[in-house]
């Protein structure tokens, strides 16, 4: 590099009263960090400092410049093969447009320059452009209500250092002409209905992941306590897997992006995700917490709460009717969909080893009485107040109205 650093007499001296390779040693050691020192000088030396990049990029027309905040970094560019200095900012300008006179024109880039001592500023490179102080567009205006075939030619470049090197990663492509063909107005609605590359790939994926969680039977429900108690028979016996590719089988469409069975919302996936995870994927499981033949808590028509084995924790499950198709006027052929399911589950460690404590057979007891209510009686007559008016031989609600009765008797220690 052709820098010389002259050791300092004080060190000379001393040096020269040791002797052998000690002496040679103790000489090294102090060169070498007063080169490497030097050299970290002249990095931070070498960075444009924030005062010559506003200096550099400034113009009479700006209104206002701002640098981005963090540091100038050193970015290797394959398009040019060397190392730069680059700095974000933004930079506010005049609109110019006569209309909107206060308009203004917010930039957004970075500012680079030629590393060296000192460095060189090289260009500014212009990343985004914002309007401020201009209507945005309207509904009607931003619709894209054509479709066309879409012909472009581009041009590619492959770069090597020479004949006999290896093509380098770095390419440029570059586009030199599109044609339109083929053109079709369509109104918004069927634009917004129609499949796009993105949406084909999504699709493809969520049949995809959905086929990996494997094969489930959905049996034909002909009550909504069927699809109840198989639900949580599903959730003791099977495995995360096995319960995940079912109960995305039986979700409500709502869950579902439009015109698919498959691809998930994003509240369809979190509703999948709590419950699997709660379930399966905690301290306990499902299983170690929830009796074969649970408590209710409650029953409505296609709804249902049922307890865990010690009834400070519960189910909560909701239906609906989907599908099918119409004939005669009249909608046939509609099956059960799920509306609503929250797990809830004991997660601290002294209620997992509460619930644990108990001897077998202590706890859940077959069949609950409260259960074989519910399995005799199948959506009956609501009374005003919203849930089951109950049953002669002892619905489910009318066992919950007696406090402690006989299903905590049956259920609880």
């Amino acid at each position: 590099m052709g820098l010389v650093h002259p050791i300092p007499k004080a060190l000379t001296a001393e040096l020269r009263q040791v002797s052998g390779t000690n002496a040679a040693a103790m000489c090294i050691r102090p060169l070498f960090l007063l080169v490497a020192s030097s050299f970290s000088g002249l990095a931070a030396f070498a960075q444009p400092s924030d005062a010559q990049i506003l200096k550099d990029i400034s113009s009479p027309k700006q209104l206002k410049v701002e640098l981005v905040k963090g540091t100038t970094k050193k970015v290797w560019s394959d398009a040019h093969a060397q190392w730069f200095w680059e700095r974000g900012a933004t930079i506010w300008l005049s609109a110019d447009v006569p209309e909107y006179p206060n308009a203004k024109v917010v930039v957004y880039g970075f500012a680079r320059y030629h590393t060296g001592s000192p460095p060189s500023y090289r260009e500014w490179k212009t990343s985004l452009n914002e309007y401020e102080g201009i209507p945005a567009p309207t509904k009607e205006e931003i619709r894209d209500v054509e479709v066309a075939t879409e012909s472009t030619r581009q041009e590619t470049r492959f770069y090597r250092e020479k004949v006999s090197d290896p093509w380098r990663s770095f390419m440029v492509t570059v586009e030199r002409d599109v044609r339109h063909d083929n053109i079709r107005s369509y109104s918004p609605e069927d634009i917004r209905a129609m499949e796009t590359i993105g949406s084909r790939e999504q699709e493809a994926q969520a049949q995809a992941e959905l086929a990996a969680l494997g094969e489930v039977t959905i049996p034909d429900f002909a009550r909504d306590v069927d699809v109840f108690m198989h639900t949580h028979k599903l959730l003791r016996e099977s495995t995360a897997a096995q319960f995940e590719a079912y109960l995305i089988r039986m979700l409500a469409p709502v869950y579902f992006v439009e015109g698919s069975t498959t691809r998930l919302t994003s509240q369809g996936a979190d509703l999948v995700n709590k419950a699997v995870n709660n379930a399966f994927k905690g301290k306990s499981t499902y299983a170690q917490q929830y009796c074969p033949d649970p408590g209710v808590k409650s029953q409505q028509p296609n709804g249902m709460e049922w307890w865990n084995a010690t009834q400070d924790a519960h189910v909560r499950m909701a239906l609906t009717k989907a599908g099918g198709a119409w004939k005669n006027g009249q909608k046939v052929g509609e099956t059960f969909k799920i509306t609503a399911l929250e797990v809830w589950m004991l997660t601290s460690s002294d209620d997992i080893a509460r619930i644990n404590s108990y001897e077998p057979g202590m706890l859940c007891k077959s069949p609950s009485a409260a259960s074989q209510a519910i399995r005799k009686s199948t959506s009956e007559p609501t009374a005003p107040n919203g849930t089951n008016s109950g049953s002669a031989n002892g619905g489910g609600n009318e066992i919950l109205k007696k406090g402690k009765g006989l299903l905590s008797k049956l259920t609880t220690p």
